[in-house]
Formats: structure tokens, sequence, C-alpha cells
């Protein structure tokens, strides 16, 4: 697990001045009984200019932050 060493202020910044992202604040997800499942949390952003997505297929790998 690799920790970004960084604050969420820093974070945040970093994604607002950069064009190719997107501060969103929370994903969601379809679940198995048509309902949406949505989770809150302000580091959660989105990679807007990434390529390899495809509708319903997510990015695997992830980036793990400890929020000061």
């Amino acid at each position: 697990m690799m920790v970004c060493p960084f604050r969420l202020i820093e974070w945040l910044q970093h994604v607002l001045s950069n064009p190719e992202m997107r501060a969103d604040g929370y994903a969601e997800a379809s679940i198995s009984d048509d309902s949406t499942l949505r989770l809150y949390e302000s580091s959660l952003t989105v990679w807007t200019a990434y390529s390899g997505h495809e509708i319903n297929i997510n990015m695997h790998g992830s980036v793990n932050l400890k929020i000061e």
C-alpha cells in the first residue's frame, strides 16, 4: 500500500488546478436491487481524462490516502 505524503487540502488544491481531474466528493454504484449506493468522502475525485473506461467498467487498482 502506498500512502500519499500530503494533506487533504493539498490534494484538493492539486485536483482543482488540474483540468483532467474533478473533485466529486462521492462515489456511486448500482446494486443488485436496482437501487444506488452512494458513499460520500471529500477526497474522492474523478480522473476525467482516463481513456480506458467503458460504461459500467471501473479502473482496477487504487490510491490509498491517509487523511489528516
